[in-house]
């Protein structure tokens, strides 16, 4: 038989290949402990070349046979590949390989021929042996597979075949499992890693920066040909970035089409063609876009195939492409039949149940009535789920006539810009989209789009503009979700300008019109607005109630959870609750962290976290989040208001600890503002000012300061502000000897925290304040039972301390994993899927993938076969 002497050969190593050494040491061990090794993946995964540099490590007393198959082979054929790869050893044959297919054909039975070729196998003298037989899947005479099963059945413990297939032999592999026989190596276990790309980069004469090496492996999901055609390209190409993109596209897209939908079946490449608009392949969506009857045949046979896909889990067979590969059937669909995009992406936008994506589909449609009318039910939630930044782009990708003229499209983009507390965007998209529902005649759009540019007014500080807004409108809210903003509006409009009762009076009708409209997006627009105001007499109950009726609304929605949760370690703080909110703010910043710290958790989170570090007396943390303060106030498009907050509130976190550099730190751009704004006055900066005097031995300053400020204080009050004068004014006049005077100033916070138990706004003071004042000369001035009050203060604030305290109070594990964690934790080591454990528990699988990741974080390790051990190990120290 005469052929390619190349077929016998494994390929010669290339300039640039890498070790891989995680992957070659499994197939090494593979090759001494089973007796199947099968390489399964889709064209251009290494299968070749890592087998290759498998063979390449044999050693000298080792033996090889290397076959590359083709759709011409047959038994005979194959037989007579290997009796001439495995020559150079001397096998002992007693009748020529390719003969002994003869002797089947002349009435002797294949597993005779079997047995004799594992015989000659048994004979040679050789220490290990290893026949790779690849490119398996080229094979379509069944008497082969017929012939492997049976070999492998009888193949000598010394020798292992290894099968490199683009999809899975036709063998009894479950068989082989169950023996343990079988290694399988797969699509995940070929794709690059980060490392392994960095190493490729640097055989390939390139110095990629992180950020460029980790976008082009996301690109490529780490398919090996996908890698070296980029880089290949990189390489050799002086152009720009884009236009060196497209080339790379052009180059790999060439590769899948020639080995990938070339050598397809062409009923399953229309297929794949017609259901690549899919985000997710599932029968009755693909038989719905396709109308093909064996729909649920084609799918198993993809699957099968492994072409780019991922299993997802589930009831029924879901398989997601590989954004690459689904590219490049886009792209051919786009090339070859363009009328049918359109109509198919109806079909899926009819069938996708996400908002997001049936949003995309509409627009990738050219449906823009329909898209509009979708975004404008879907950007509250989205916005919701903290996806603002999605919504944007959904806008951009709208035509440009309709981006200028669409109030659904400019409302859209105000409730981005609220999310991101850009209250200038706020007001002017709003005003935009009024102006636009208006003339439509959609009234009730209208009314709601004028009562956000209201807030947005009002969030700016611009009360009188607000106000002759507000009484512009035409008649009352026309129903419950804009009588909760108008609430809001309310709620923030006498927090700043009285009178003092106000604030629990509107918090109080926004919650009861929060519940009647019963939307989350409401509830989550709202939440971040409510703490300013905590302290206020009778605002507490409803702060309570605001917060257990959010979390009810929020679902499992993360970041309004979060949000919720930010309040409730403010209600934490203030009734002097300092672990529980720590505690708190330690679960809400691992649902930043999941959620990618989006600005409206970030920013709530650096105030509540310069706070609360302060009222745990920790000056390092406290410094840390009093510098990320200053920094978002550094930004020039903050509004001042926001600026003045955050320096106003680092300032007071630094002086409640002694720690007077870093009230200098904020202090300096504080006054800057307060100088290109000498109109504008800020009470909390002027506290501040007062503290500093008291420090610097300047009483009679700040007693000056501190007496016109107390007049305003109450009416004024947010985070704590009357507290922190009160404390600061008692200070300086006990300084001045009028014991009376410094007992007036403090005896209003002395009767709140009698009637209400709250106190955070005096813990805010600090350590040094509250001894001060705990020490004055009270007698026949003050009360006994006020005199006790203030040494209970002094007994529950905490001296500041460089060293940052235990993260969590008395946890029940070394890790600090709550009981809830440790629940998910014993399921998974249990080998439990995040579905099985959601529902053992009464959760939703997402709230189970968030509980691993706090997990896995908290162990500090990255597997859950990891998470496993470390519970294995705490149980055997338990026993011990």
């Amino acid at each position: 038989m005469v052929f390619a002497r190349t077929r016998i050969q494994p390929p010669n190593f290339r300039a640039g290949l890498i070790e891989r050494t995680q992957l070659e040491e499994r197939l090494h061990r593979a090759l001494h402990r089973r007796q199947l090794l099968v390489v399964v993946a889709p064209a251009g995964y290494g299968k070749t070349a890592v087998l290759s540099q498998l063979i390449a490590r044999l050693g000298p007393r080792d033996a090889s046979a290397w076959v590359t198959s083709d759709r011409q082979d047959d038994l005979r054929r194959l037989l007579a590949y290997l009796g001439e790869a495995l020559e150079p050893y001397d096998p002992p044959w007693r009748v020529a390989p390719d003969r002994l297919v003869e002797a089947v054909r002349q009435g002797g039975s294949l597993l005779d021929s079997a047995g004799e070729f594992a015989n000659v196998l048994a004979a040679m003298p050789v220490e290990r042996g290893v026949i790779v037989l690849d490119d398996v899947h080229c094979i379509e005479v069944p008497q082969v597979f017929e012939f492997l099963g049976l070999l492998i059945e009888r193949l000598p413990n010394h020798w292992t075949l290894v099968l490199a297939s683009r999809t899975d032999p036709p063998l009894p592999l479950s068989r082989f499992r169950a023996d343990r026989n079988l290694e399988e190596i797969c699509e995940s276990d070929l794709r690059f890693s980060d490392d392994e790309t960095q190493r490729l980069c640097v055989a390939a004469g390139l110095d990629q920066a992180d950020d460029a090496r980790r976008l082009l492996r996301e690109r490529t999901n780490g398919w090996a040909a996908g890698l070296c055609i980029s880089l290949e390209v990189e390489r050799h190409s002086n152009r720009t970035n884009a236009v060196r993109r497209q080339q790379q596209q052009r180059h790999m897209f060439d590769f899948l089409a020639s080995e990938v939908l070339g050598q397809m079946p062409q009923e399953l490449r229309d297929f794949l063609l017609t259901c690549s608009v899919l985000p997710e392949l599932t029968e009755r969506r693909c038989r719905a876009v396709s109308g093909h009857p064996r729909t649920s045949e084609l799918l198993e046979e993809i699957e099968r195939r492994g072409l780019f896909v991922t299993v997802l889990e589930g009831d029924e067979l879901a398989l997601r492409l590989h954004d690459l590969f689904r590219e490049f059937l886009e792209e051919r669909l786009r090339r070859d039949a363009p009328e049918r995009i359109p109509p198919l992406l109806r079909l899926a936008a009819q069938l996708e149940p996400d908002r997001a994506r049936r949003l995309q589909m509409l627009l990738r449609a050219g449906m823009w009535v329909e898209a509009e009318h979708e975004l404008a039910d879907a950007a509250g939630l989205l916005i919701t789920d903290e996806n603002s930044s999605l919504v944007l782009r959904l806008v951009d990708q709208f035509p440009e006539r309709l981006r200028d003229t669409s109030p659904v499209l400019a409302f859209a983009r105000g409730l981005c810009a609220m999310a991101e507390m850009d209250w200038p965007a706020l007001g002017f998209a709003m005003a935009k989209a009024a102006k636009g529902f208006a003339e439509a005649g959609r009234h009730r759009d209208a009314y709601e789009a004028r009562v956000y540019e209201v807030l947005g007014l009002m969030f700016l500080q611009r009360a009188p503009d607000a106000h002759a807004l507000i009484a512009s409108l035409p008649g009352p809210a026309p129903d419950s979700a804009t009588r909760a903003l108008v609430s809001l509006i309310s709620y923030w409009d006498t927090g700043h300008n009285g009178p003092p009762q106000g604030p629990a009076v509107h918090l109080a009708a926004m919650v009861d019109h929060l519940h009647a409209a019963n939307r989350p997006d409401l509830w989550y627009q709202c939440t971040p607005r409510v703490f300013l105001f905590i302290g206020r007499a009778g605002v507490r109950p409803h702060m309570e109630r605001f917060v257990t009726e959010a979390r009810v609304a929020a679902g499992e929605r993360p970041g309004p959870l979060a949000a919720a949760g930010v309040l409730s370690a403010w209600l934490h703080l203030w009734s002097g609750a300092i672990d529980e909110a720590g505690e708190t703010i330690r679960q809400i910043e691992a649902d930043s962290r999941w959620l990618g710290h989006p600005r409206s958790l970030q920013v709530p989170l650096m105030r509540l976290r310069a706070i609360c570090c302060a009222l745990e007396g920790d000056v390092e943390r406290a410094r840390s989040a009093q510098e990320a303060l200053i920094r978002d106030a550094d930004e020039p498009r903050r509004h001042i208001g926001l600026r003045v907050m955050n320096l106003s509130l680092a300032c007071r976190s630094a002086a409640a600890l002694d720690d007077w550099e870093g009230v200098r730190r904020a202090i300096g751009p504080l006054r800057l503002l307060a100088e290109v704004h000498p109109d504008e006055r800020w009470p909390l900066h002027e506290t501040v000012e007062a503290c500093i005097a008291l420090h610097e031995g300047r009483a009679s300053d700040a007693l000056v300061l501190l007496q016109h400020i107390v007049l305003s204080s109450r009416a004024s009050n947010r985070v704590g502000l009357d507290a922190f004068v009160r404390v600061q004014l008692c200070r300086a006049e006990l300084r001045a000897g009028n014991a009376s005077a410094a007992w007036d100033a403090v005896a209003p916070l002395v009767a709140h925290f009698q009637a209400s138990g709250e106190c955070g706004g005096v813990l805010l003071n600090g350590s040094t304040s509250l001894h001060e004042i705990a020490r004055g000369r009270w007698d026949g001035v003050a009360p006994a039972d006020g005199r006790e009050v203030l040494r209970q203060w002094v007994e529950m604030s905490r001296a500041p301390s460089g060293t940052r305290p235990d993260d969590a109070p008395a946890p029940s594990n070394e890790a600090g994993l709550s009981p809830r964690e440790m629940s998910v934790l014993r399921r998974l080591a249990a080998g439990h899927s995040n579905k099985v454990i959601a529902a053992e528990l009464g959760l939703s699988p997402h709230t189970i993938k968030r509980h691993v990741a706090r997990i896995l974080e908290r162990l500090d390790v990255t597997s859950r076969l990891q998470a496993a051990a470390w519970l294995a190990g705490q149980e055997a120290q338990t026993r011990g």
